[in-house]
């Protein structure tokens, strides 16, 4: 009697795990690939902080400056596969949910070669900045910028610290280090398959949009001339962005297989340029900003930005 209940709980565990390994077969394996991805807003660059011994006091600078294209494509990582005419082919079949995809298998087999990713950009950028020197060379900065793109409101607010030398008499060299954060808005359309054995994969579609402050990180090196004969100097800034486009894991209502979605770009620029010191305290920077987006699998796109920058000193 004691052996026959020992072959049943034998044959009861056999079935209960033969089960659950079907289950788990015929279930398979969800994968999240994203498709496309539509950003509204600007993007970030530091300000021009030149060194001018005559601007060792609180220092602001107010500034005005253009995007030029309004807006940048590429290709971002993550694209399902898709099939000989660079399409990803499913099939839509009635169900009760009304509708159901199915991705056949053995269709879908090319590399995506296209565009899945477009941001759009505000054509002007106003901005203000206060920097505050704490010791012969270092400083703290505190600004923001505003920008309006299709009837939107776009801010950007950032803090930083600087280190600086004014010691030499042709070229003064300056370090910025600090975070940003600012509203963006994202349309993002995403693909959930599952794996199984049948002759095609389960589809889901999703799409999420949604208007988020992000935080990001940048640091800067400028050179600029500082000869006390001239009252015209040149400046050359080199600049390093991390940019977060989205983060899934804060927008809400959001389902939990994307919650650990994100997706940072990361933004090189230089920015050549020239100031003129028209009155003591007070000088006037031109200059134009070429940015470069790294990020894209397709061929990084110039982005231009020329700026009018004024520095006053308090």
């Amino acid at each position: 009697m004691k052996r026959k209940q020992i072959q049943t709980r034998c044959a009861v565990s056999t079935l209960f795990f033969c089960s659950a390994l079907l289950t788990f077969t015929l279930a398979g394996c969800s994968t999240t690939y994203l498709q496309n991805l539509t950003a509204e807003g600007p993007f970030f660059q530091p300000p021009v902080q030149m060194v001018h011994d005559t601007l060792q006091t609180i220092t602001l600078r107010p500034s005005i400056s253009m995007i030029t294209p309004q807006s940048a494509t590429g290709r971002l990582s993550g694209h399902t596969q898709v099939n000989g005419s660079g399409v990803y082919y499913v099939d839509t079949i009635k169900s009760t949910t009304p509708y159901q995809y199915q991705e056949p298998l053995g269709v879908n087999t090319h590399n995506f070669d296209g565009n899945n990713f477009r941001w759009n950009l505000p054509g002007v950028l106003y901005g203000l900045d206060l920097d505050i020197p704490v010791s012969p060379g270092s400083a703290l900065s505190f600004g923001g910028n505003y920008a309006p793109l299709n009837g939107e409101p776009y801010w950007q607010a950032y803090g930083m610290v600087s280190l600086f030398s004014i010691n030499s008499q042709h070229v003064a060299v300056r370090f910025d280090a600090g975070a940003e954060w600012q509203n963006l808005i994202y349309n993002i359309e995403f693909v959930r398959t599952t794996t199984t054995l049948a002759a095609y994969n389960v589809v889901e579609f999703d799409q999420l949009q949604q208007n988020q402050t992000e935080t990001n990180y940048f640091v800067a090196l400028t050179l600029n001339g500082t000869s006390a004969a001239s009252r015209v100097h040149l400046f050359l800034q080199a600049a390093a962005v991390r940019q977060m486009l989205y983060n899934i894991s804060n927008m809400t209502g959001s389902q939990s297989y994307l919650n650990s979605e994100y997706r940072t770009q990361y933004l090189y620029s230089l920015t050549p340029g020239f100031s003129v010191l028209l009155a003591d305290n007070f000088s006037i920077v031109l200059g134009v900003r070429f940015v470069w987006d790294v990020s894209t699998e397709s061929a990084s796109q110039t982005l231009y930005q020329p700026l009018l920058q004024f520095d006053m000193g308090l």
